[in-house]
């Protein structure tokens, strides 16, 4: 804010300029608006699904096939109410349309990097995903599952004691709000990851992705 005062009066109450909100823990992209007419435009655009949104994750295991779509509604969950989950009830409230495009860009010793092609905003849609898929993401307090277990033992520990989910908000593209020019940002996957995926697996993180 002291570098663009500006942006102190667009959007939210305590969200200046924020246009749309990472879980707590995601690292990452995010974009942020510096004037009301920005904003409005990108609010649209993300509402609009016209934003290429691109995560990376690290998840327990293989998936099968090591890519394809998760179609799965999403809603509360309907005893925890503070938790998302895949809704399919029948003559119930059921979910809202979600949709997760998947690839595996590496396997090693039971644990997966996966890029993330996010076609719809749910709450905590890629980590409600990945459960559903069987392959829920390291280090999630909320989704995650104690498979670490699994792994050898002098890997055990770094899996286990990963502070936070392993998401990352590798890629976002849109329009310029005000050209129409096509913008791509871009964020270097942060070392803890690197280190996650190095330490976990015993292999270097994948150079090419």
């Amino acid at each position: 804010l002291a570098r663009y005062p500006e942006i102190a009066g667009v959007g939210g109450a305590g969200r200046p300029g924020i246009v749309h909100r990472l879980d707590l823990g995601t690292s990452g992209v995010l974009v942020i608006a510096r004037n009301a007419e920005a904003y409005l435009a990108l609010s649209r655009a993300f509402a609009g699904r016209e934003v290429e949104k691109r995560y990376l994750a690290i998840v327990h295991g293989a998936p099968k096939p090591p890519s394809g779509t998760i179609d799965a509604a999403i809603g509360r969950h309907p005893e925890r109410r503070q938790e998302m989950a895949v809704r399919t009830d029948r003559g119930g409230r059921a979910g809202r349309p979600a949709i997760t495009l998947y690839r595996t860009l590496a396997t090693v010793g039971g644990l997966s990097l996966l890029e993330l092609d996010l076609r719809t905003g749910r709450t905590h849609q890629i980590r409600v995903h990945a459960k559903f898929l069987g392959h829920p993401l390291v280090g999630d307090p909320t989704y995650g599952e104690a498979r670490w277990k699994a792994l050898p033992k002098s890997r055990q520990a770094v899996v286990r004691d990963f502070p936070r989910p392993a998401l990352h908000a590798w890629r976002l593209e849109f329009d310029h709000p005000k050209t129409s020019e096509r913008m791509r940002f871009e964020a270097p996957v942060p070392s803890d990851l690197v280190e996650l995926w190095e330490r976990g697996t015993g292999q270097p993180f994948p150079g090419e992705i």
